[in-house]
């Protein structure tokens, strides 16, 4: 995974320094059936970027409604 980021030195201002760096993602989730055709899921995810954008952790949570045939 390749992260890129965009800084701004100040409000305004049109100067900005621009990096790019390696990350890795971990994550995880789960599946609960409520039925045999409806599905809840749900799954967090971190990205934890390496080298000049290191500062820029990342961690995400999702959720979701299925409907399986």
């Amino acid at each position: 995974m390749a992260v890129h980021s965009k800084i701004k030195y100040a409000p305004g201002s049109l100067d900005c320094e621009r990096a790019a760096g390696f990350a890795a993602r971990f994550g995880g989730g789960a599946d609960l059936y409520v039925t045999e055709h409806i599905v809840l899921n749900a799954e967090i995810r971190y990205v934890l970027p390496t080298g000049v954008v290191e500062g820029l952790d990342l961690i995400s949570f999702g959720w979701g409604l299925q409907y399986r045939f």
